[in-house]
């Protein structure tokens, strides 16, 4: 019902180009009744679907909260802060959640020899949590997940569309089985993006496998371990009792999970009700030991395990293995997850079975040809079902959502800040009024802070809210007047100004958070918590709520500017207006900056689709051909093939970290030893074509083969390349301080010689002719400091022989027509002379307002930086090409090898535990050449700057 009335509303409101106060665009007594005749409209009042402006007339919820927003200000005088609006309505089908009874579909399509065991653990824990049935599209993908058919399959859907539950079934059900066969061994691998996902999930897998394991208690088997491996999971030694156990929430009483410890071995507990939770394994080692049956975890920690001897074999007899939000990991981050996955295959199909990769998707416009290359495999190996198709084609009633986009522009004198905290503050109390909740996405951590001290500091602190109460009490209370917020306020909490000014500055205030990833785990936790319950209902994020967190009860996505990704509106307004509770009605406030292109999305239709729909949007792709990506995952296909022989790979730091320079040269030995050996492995992990390793072994052995000929010469040529090195260094900087004096001299001289009619013309000439030699020999003398830093770095010593080619004449050419000390004394002479002629010193400077003494001790400073060949400035010119044939006979390889190493030697004494890794040593030997990175990170871009003077 109320979904239809807003259909009708913006229907009217389309009619009359969005005239709010047109009565034709009201809601009237007659499009109620007609909507349905057994609805009582004052029971629509009383609920807050409805608000009445006038007698028989009327405006939905969200409309009427549209109308206050697109008016929006804060004192009432003034005119609305947003310039123009646009309104879209779009209208989505919904999963038929329940439409197959759970108890009544697992008998059908689980075949076990554990069956009933299976299906009493399944309907029990299922029925406990409060799931109830699938929707048609859950039914189909639970379903090819259990036949096994495939062993890549793609659940794709947007966000709230069960798809967690959808992977969960089929791991549970080989995890019971698992448990009940007393296998050991991690069977179910579940890789998130984000710790905050990890967490959430495990708080959710935990309703499902206590009432699970108490099932298998009683059946007399074993039981389901769980395990969550990230950067946050502690070691053995570092567990201190009474830690938090990432603050996760008991089951039964809510109370805070911790770590106790028993006879020395850690073991989570309830704080508050003290049950035991012996099924979670908390450390890394016990993980390692243990192997748990599920294992979450995160792509990062994947790949770490991969490479390490002590952990590759973690993943021997995994059956699943999940990727959520796998639309997350594109570009250069995708090239480097689709090589992990490759090599995660490859190690878990070592004991003759394949494990069945589920990629869990937001909906994105191309998920057949992204999943594929991400999974690296063919697209026919790839099992999905689309979303969309399937709801359509199911029989019967089909429920559906409605999206309402409003876009708003602010006044060009008004600052975007201003209106995203005046809607922040109404969307928050209409929220309070309807029980629901409501995100502010803002793409910058120092701006969330910044607002958010604005708004708790200044408007509700400061102020004492009158940004709020003016709004009820400053101004007429009627739902007609678009200043007042009365049809917004809860009820009970306007009776009068001071219980309303109550409210406003403890209830409502204390209701507006934030979130994002700098947060301590402990604050985000709560906030969660809070957010969940109901404590808070406007949280300001930046992308960490984007992803996962279940969040359906969200009524209102506020956008402060633009994402950085179209998709970003898709995906966070998918977040909104999931569950009854918001009657299927999602509110996307996009609020744009008063840039050019972005008040094109006001006007231009298409534009605003990429916003709304994933179709219009571009295809995702992946980084696979990036050449770092490729020397790295050489590298890794090399460390693994280590890893599986059970030989050091310099990973795990704590247990074969690299300390000495004797650990360095070994390093770099085995390396390059072992790259000739990765043909026939690779075959088999099926990493790269043939060509493409062939390539990348070559450019890895052109990076280590000079290092390790360096090496082998350090001690024999250091002490004299060094000093040659700096010798060279210092006359070039010598040698240019001393050209920029002789330019700045020759230019003073030349303007306060030219300006005087008596001195000869030649004298002026020569001079000039100084000027212009004197700057030819700078530039060429920058060039060439630059020359020398870049063959110092590249040791290719043929570039000192092609500058000599191209400069050497001019430069020369330049050098002759350079004075000599003996000429500027000439000069001086001709000058003195001239004066004389003019009746002496005095009268030449009160003819010409100039010093001639001056004039004379410049010349002369002149001449004593210039030199002549036996010595001075240009002594060293006439130097340049001996000077440069020395330097062309040092041995880089060994400076640059021991260079190298002494970063290396600093970087480990700068660590507390005074090692460092394989991919941080490699890093600092090939500084600037390649970058290596068990983060995954983006390689920050060589900067050349050319046409720059150097300061």
């Amino acid at each position: 019902l109320y979904q239809k009335l807003i259909e009708i509303e913006y229907e009217k409101l389309e009619r009359f180009d969005y005239n709010f106060n047109d009565p034709r665009t009201f809601l009237t007594t007659n499009d109620i009744l007609t909507t349905s005749a057994n609805v009582r409209i004052s029971d629509l009042v009383l609920k807050g679907l409805i608000v009445p402006f006038q007698e028989g007339i009327y405006r939905t919820s969200h409309f009427d909260l549209i109308y206050r927003l697109v008016h929006i200000r804060n004192l009432e005088h003034q005119r609305p802060i947003p310039l123009e609006f646009k309104i879209v309505l779009k209208k989505e089908l919904v999963p038929d959640f329940g439409r197959y009874k759970i108890n009544e579909v697992l008998p059908r399509i689980i075949n076990s020899p554990h069956k009933n065991l299976i299906i009493k653990c399944l309907i029990t824990s299922l029925r406990r949590a409060g799931y109830k049935g699938l929707s048609s599209y859950q039914f189909l993908m639970i379903r090819e997940l259990l036949s096994g058919s495939y062993k890549n399959v793609a659940i794709v859907a947007p966000t709230a569309s069960g798809k967690s539950l959808t992977f969960l079934i089929p791991l549970l059900v080989r995890s019971i089985e698992t448990a009940a066969c007393g296998r050991k061994g991690i069977t179910c691998l579940l890789i998130y993006p984000r710790k905050a996902l990890e967490r959430d999930q495990l708080q959710s897998l935990l309703k499902l496998i206590d009432v699970i394991n108490t099932e298998l208690r009683a059946s007399g088997k074993g039981i389901i371990t769980i395990g969550i491996d990230d950067g946050d999971t502690p070691r053995e030694r570092e567990v201190e009792d009474g830690d938090s156990f990432r603050k996760l929430r008991c089951i039964n009483c809510n109370g805070e999970l911790v770590i106790r410890l028993r006879r020395g071995k850690p073991l989570v507990v309830c704080q508050n009700c003290r049950k035991e939770y012996a099924y979670i394994i908390p450390t890394k080692d016990e993980i390692w030991r243990t192997k748990p049956i599920m294992l979450i975890t995160n792509m990062w920690i994947v790949y770490r395990r991969l490479l390490s001897p002590r952990s590759v074999n973690l993943f021997n007899d995994v059956d699943f293995v999940v990727i959520d939000e796998a639309h997350v990991y594109t570009h250069f981050l995708g090239g480097h997850i689709s090589h992990i996955l490759r090599m995660l295959r490859f190690v878990a199909s070592q004991r003759d079975h394949a494990p069945v990769f589920v990629f869990s998707s937001a909906t994105i416009p191309n998920p057949m040809e992204f999943i594929a290359a991400l999974a690296g495999i063919d697209k026919d190996e790839l099992f999905h079902i689309d979303f969309q198709k399937t709801l359509e084609k199911t029989p019967g009633r089909k429920p559906s959502r409605i999206l309402l986009y409003l876009y708003l522009l602010p006044h060009p004198s008004k600052d975007i800040e201003t209106l995203t905290e005046a809607l922040i503050l109404a969307i928050t109390l209409w929220c309070h009024k309807n029980a629901m909740k409501a995100i502010t996405f803002i793409d910058s951590i120092s701006e969330i802070n910044t607002m958010m001290d604005y708004i708790h500091t200044t408007i509700l602190g400061v102020r004492r809210g009158r940004e709020v109460t003016d709004h009820l009490f400053k101004t007429e209370q009627s739902p007609s007047n678009d200043y007042c917020w009365i049809t917004l306020a809860p009820k009970g909490s306007c009776d009068s100004p001071s219980v309303f000014k109550d409210f406003v500055l403890n209830r409502y205030k204390q209701s507006i958070g934030m979130h994002y990833g700098g947060l301590s785990l402990e604050r985000r936790a709560k906030i969660e918590n809070d957010f969940i319950r109901g404590r808070k209902r406007m949280l300001l994020s930046t992308s960490t709520l984007e992803l996962g967190i279940d969040l359906s009860d969200v009524a209102v996505i506020l956008q402060h500017k633009l994402p950085l990704t179209p998709e970003g509106v898709v995906q966070r307004v998918g977040r909104a207006g999931r569950n009854p509770t918001c009657y299927r009605v999602a509110l996307g406030v996009i609020v744009l900056p008063t840039l050019p292109l972005s008040t094109l999305y006001m006007f231009d239709e298409r534009l605003r689709e990429t916003l709304e729909n994933v179709s219009f949007l571009p295809p995702l792709r992946i980084g696979e051909v990036s050449h770092n990506i490729r020397l790295q995952h050489t590298l890794s296909l090399l460390l693994l093939k280590r890893a599986l022989e059970n030989k050091p790979t310099h990973i795990d730091i704590d247990i074969e970290g690299i300390r000495t320079d004797r650990d360095v040269i070994d390093c770099l030995k085995e390396i390059r030893t072992d790259l000739e050996d990765l043909f026939d492995f690779n075959k088999n992990v099926g990493l790269f074509k043939e060509e493409t390793l062939k390539d990348s072994i070559h450019k890895f052995i052109e990076l280590i083969d000079p290092l390790l000929r360096g090496l082998s010469k350090i001690g024999v040529t250091r002490s004299g390349t060094h000093d040659q090195i700096d010798s060279v260094k210092a006359k070039m900087e010598s040698c240019l301080e001393q050209a920029g004096k002789i330019k700045d001299i020759a230019e003073e001289l030349n303007n306060a010689i030219s300006a005087i009619d008596v001195f000869p013309s030649e004298i002026k000439n020569r001079l000039s002719q100084l000027v212009e030699s004197i700057t030819l020999i700078s530039s060429k003398l920058l060039d060439l400091r630059s020359l020398i830093r870049w063959v110092i770095e590249s040791k290719e010593t043929s570039l000192i022989d092609e500058w000599l080619r191209e400069n050497l004449n001019v430069f020369k050419e330049a050098a002759n027509r350079l004075p000599t000390s003996d000429e500027t004394i000439e000069i001086s002479y001709c000058l003195l002379q001239t004066a004389n002629k003019t009746g002496g010193f005095p009268a030449f400077r009160m003819k010409y307002r100039v010093d001639l003494n001056e004039i004379l001790h410049k010349m002369s400073e002149l001449g004593e930086n210039l030199g002549n060949k036996e010595g001075g400035f240009i002594k060293f010119l006439n130097e340049i090409p001996s000077e440069l044939d020395q330097f062309k006979s040092i041995d880089f390889e060994a400076f640059s090898a021991e260079e190298a190493l002494k970063r290396v030697r600093d970087e480990i004494k700068l660590t507390p535990w005074s090692r460092l890794d394989l991919f941080q040593v490699l890093n600092l030997l090939f500084e600037g050449k390649v970058h290596f990175s068990l983060l995954l990170e983006t390689p920050s871009p060589d900067i050349e700057l050319i046409g720059v003077e150097e300061l």
